[in-house]
């Protein structure tokens, strides 16, 4: 018992060594990590299941959220350093309704809790197969969108983003590891040129497709990036999300590319921005990762396509 209690004690000493903000210790866990504290698990599965979500346009099945699961009774002061937990009160006495609320670094930083409440578990699921499911995702992917922006600011690439300064007059937060690049007309492609889950980022002017073909080539010229064009419904869906956000004066496209004539591929996702001149701009970010999971590293990605002021 004693040797448990030290290794409790040495386990918070390290993670006080993190975010220290408020005098808080740094939340544990990894990225897209969720724990689930609930008294029963009809009412944690109803949870999990919505974080189980497919992430979309990935090659392969990969759910939003790492769901984990702990009982009530259990939740203690270990638990309660993980970086993003929902904790479910279930109290048909007290609650006549679903309602959720969330604080940010409530036990350790950066963090999110979410507590829902709940009469029973039945609710709670009618309540997660709705909008209270979609809300619920929506604050855990802001929540590590915004902790991957922050590490970005922390440590990123000062050169590269001079460089498209210069370039295209925008002001973006390059991951430090992405020193590799490929200059064009109108054209900058970065990458960590890593031998495993390589990352990419590029920014351009002109047509998506016409660019990724003259300026993403393979071992020769009749190899060369394009995206995969998917079914009819899966375009008609896209196209529908572009319009979407281009009413927020960008779009967003997400997809697979694929190398034609050779047997590369993976998820891409691409954001144009629209200039007050009418110009537009894009960002198109792409993962080559044939042998592990993609989720992680697209997101990574992500928080890096955004323009700051």
């Amino acid at each position: 018992m004693r040797n448990n209690y030290i290794l409790v004690f040495c386990l918070l000493l390290v993670a006080c060594k993190g975010d220290n903000r408020g005098g808080l210790p740094a939340s544990t866990g990894k990225p897209y990590e969720v724990l689930v504290v609930a008294e029963s698990t009809t009412a944690e599965k109803s949870v999990t299941d919505v974080l189980a979500t497919p992430v979309e346009a990935l090659p392969q099945r990969e759910p939003q959220f790492d769901g984990t699961f702990c009982y009530r009774r259990r939740f203690d002061d270990m638990h309660r350093l993980a970086r993003n937990i929902v904790v479910i009160d279930e109290d048909k006495r007290q609650y006549t309704k679903v309602a959720l609320r969330y604080e940010r670094n409530v036990y350790a930083a950066p963090q999110m809790v979410i507590r829902i409440q709940t009469p029973d578990s039945q609710s709670l699921n009618r309540a997660m197969n709705g909008k209270l499911g979609k809300e619920l995702l929506s604050l855990l992917n802001r929540h590590e969108l915004t902790v991957a922006r922050r590490q970005l600011e922390r440590q990123h690439n000062p050169k590269a983003e001079e460089r498209i300064r210069q370039m295209f007059g925008i002001d973006m937060f390059i991951p430090a590891d992405m020193t590799a690049s490929k200059q064009g007309k109108d054209f900058l492609w970065l990458s960590n040129n890593a031998n495993t889950g390589m990352q990419n980022l590029c920014v351009f002017t002109g047509d998506i497709d016409s660019v990724l073909r003259v300026n993403i080539k393979g071992e020769t010229d009749e190899m060369y990036m394009k995206r995969e064009r998917g079914r009819k419904g899966e375009r008609e869906r896209e196209r529908k999300r572009a319009r979407e956000k281009e009413n927020e004066g960008t779009a967003i496209r997400r997809g697979l590319w694929i190398m034609e004539g050779d047997a590369m591929g993976g998820p891409y996702v691409a954001r144009t921005l629209y200039t007050p001149q009418g110009k537009s701009l894009t960002v198109f970010a792409f993962v080559y990762a044939p042998e592990s999971a993609k989720r992680n590293k697209m997101r990574q990605l992500e928080a890096a396509m955004i323009v700051h002021e």
